[in-house]
């Protein structure tokens, strides 16, 4: 639907909302501007739409807007972030989630997932590294990739005095910590749940923590004050369970087969590993320039 359409339209409805025609065209949300074109002029036609009576009314009135009606607010950008606390590139990555709360602030909403990368640890890395080492070649291997990255340091035994099983119980506790932001049980201002994140990650990468183990996981949670009983609480319910198997279906339904995993536009863009932040910014740059309704042909 045009908008000459829908002033010739106008015109022969015998209808003078010009006031309402000018806000409209003022809209930045062209989906909503098509959408609201498209309605109205069905309902000047006399045709029922599924979101429209079929009526003749006024732009102004149908859809009230108004001079002092404010318009809404663009939908912030939503992200999924796919990754795995026993991960070294997540832990590289998670200073530009960081830096990308800070540029973008409301612009953005990142949703935090897992992906059991390292859900049987020892099994995976005995078997796939058996030709390279083993765990002191695996070992080796992450220490030349810290090397590069100046803003994380790594044990020099890491993985070999202390191998977790499992990144899975990490990710469960995780989830209940979600839990805890999203009942108000915790201050969500505080970012609990990424903070407790980095200090899984923290433990494990510098301190070679068990962070598998559920004791070292409260001792976690005990230094940053956090309410044992409640955590307890959410794995003890099954909740934090429910959670995690919503991980599950949706590696599944977006493939995800790498931590860290960015997905954009309802799963229409990806990046995956290890991406600098500034291809990550111009991702999110391009999707507030143009609304996910408003695909570039290029």
């Amino acid at each position: 639907m045009s908008i000459k359409l829908f002033l010739k339209l106008l015109s022969l409805s015998g209808q003078q909302d010009t006031e309402g025609i000018e806000q409209l065209l003022q809209l930045t949300n062209y989906r909503l501007l098509y959408n609201t074109l498209s309605v109205f002029s069905a309902s000047i036609l006399g045709e029922a739409t599924p979101t429209s009576p079929r009526a003749s009314l006024s732009i102004t009135n149908y859809f009230d807007i108004s001079p002092f009606h404010p318009q809404n607010p663009m939908e912030p950008i939503r992200i999924f972030c796919f990754s795995d606390v026993l991960c070294i590139w997540a832990y590289i990555a998670q200073i530009r989630l960081d830096e990308l709360r800070t540029t973008f602030q409301d612009k953005i909403a990142i949703e935090h997932h897992f992906v059991p990368i390292f859900g049987i640890a020892r099994e995976r890395l005995n078997s796939r590294w058996r030709d390279r080492g083993g765990l002191q070649g695996y070992s080796d291997h992450i220490q030349e990739v810290a090397k590069k990255f100046d803003h994380i340091s790594v044990h020099p035994d890491i993985w070999i005095k202390v191998t977790p099983p499992s990144s899975t119980s990490c990710h469960l506790f995780l989830h209940a910590i979600q839990l805890l932001e999203a009942k108000g049980l915790v201050e969500e201002a505080q970012q609990v749940f990424e903070k407790i994140t980095w200090a899984f990650r923290k433990a494990f990468f510098t301190q070679l923590a068990n962070v598998s183990d559920r004791k070292v996981q409260f001792e976690i949670a005990e230094e940053l004050r956090l309410p044992i009983a409640a955590i307890q609480a959410q794995i003890d319910s099954g909740e934090a369970y429910a959670q995690l198997f919503k991980d599950f279906e949706l590696v599944k339904d977006y493939t995800v087969t790498v931590s860290p995993t960015l997905i954009f536009n309802e799963g229409r863009q990806r990046l995956n590993g290890n991406v600098g932040y500034r291809v990550i910014e111009a991702n999110i740059r391009e999707l507030l320039h143009n609304p996910l309704e408003e695909q570039s042909w290029c």
